[in-house]
């Protein structure tokens, strides 16, 4: 495995003996994601790849923050003290960053765009027809919701806002109440501010941006060798799929 791991502060890292330890232990974490990456035939990504090992994450990032690819240094930050707290979860965390890595080093223009045209504006009128839906009768559950929509483009816009609204703890009770027009949590997306994606995408996390959805998608591939199981729609899955295995070969 080609990594060149270097201490961003070797005299703190060496002198404590906890950190040390966890510095050292490095390799382990690595070898395990470059079998994950391998076995899905993406272990080139780790090719002279740059690793740094931190103390702990800076202020502006959560303490439980793993890892962080630095696009300028090309460079996968590790940061010691939310690692040693979060073992469990670091291969996985390495291959998120990994994805960062891959559309930064190995993606050509080209290929960028096929997955950025997988985004686009929601139509105002599926907006305005999904929220007389909600305002129609009482659902017992967000499935029963988004299920009564035919056809997939607006199941997948009705998808996306039960989501927004599920992750904003906004209880299927008041859905009949919900304008998503002006909902904290949906009014981005229903107003055209925000594109949305024609696939699924595999986490909250991931509807942050392009560049967070390939990263998170990247890594629900390599996790499932290739098949993006998680995914539970059929249909959403093989147009995922079949989009990703565009872009990645």
């Amino acid at each position: 495995m080609s990594i060149q791991v270097f201490y961003s502060n070797p005299e703190l890292i060496k002198s404590d003996a906890h950190l040390s330890r966890v510095a050292r232990n490095l390799d382990k974490y690595f070898t395990v994601a470059k079998h994950m990456l391998s076995r899905v035939g993406l272990g080139r990504v780790l090719y002279n790849l740059k690793v740094e090992a931190v103390p702990k994450a800076s202020s502006y990032l959560s303490s439980n923050v793993i890892a962080q690819y630095d696009d300028y240094k090309d460079t996968i930050r590790i940061f010691l003290q939310a690692l040693d707290r979060n073992k469990n979860i670091a291969p996985h965390a390495i291959v998120h960053e990994c994805g960062h890595r891959y559309w930064n080093k190995f993606l050509t223009p080209g290929k960028k765009k096929i997955w950025q045209d997988k985004y686009i504006k929601v139509s105002p009128r599926a907006i305005a027809f999904i929220n007389k839906a909600a305002w129609a009768k009482k659902y017992r559950n967000y499935h029963e919701f988004v299920s009564q929509f035919n056809d997939n483009y607006t199941r997948l816009v009705a998808l996306h806002l039960s989501n927004a609204l599920m992750a904003n703890k906004q209880p299927i009770e008041l859905l009949n109440r919900v304008d998503f027009k002006y909902h904290p949590a949906t009014k981005d997306f229903a107003s055209g501010n925000r594109a949305f994606s024609l696939t699924p995408l595999i986490s909250m996390y991931a509807s942050k941006d392009v560049y967070e959805d390939f990263a998170e998608t990247f890594r629900a591939y390599v996790e499932s060798g290739g098949s993006l199981r998680d995914v539970k729609d059929p249909n959403g899955r093989r147009m995922l799929l079949y989009i990703f295995l565009q872009v990645i070969r």
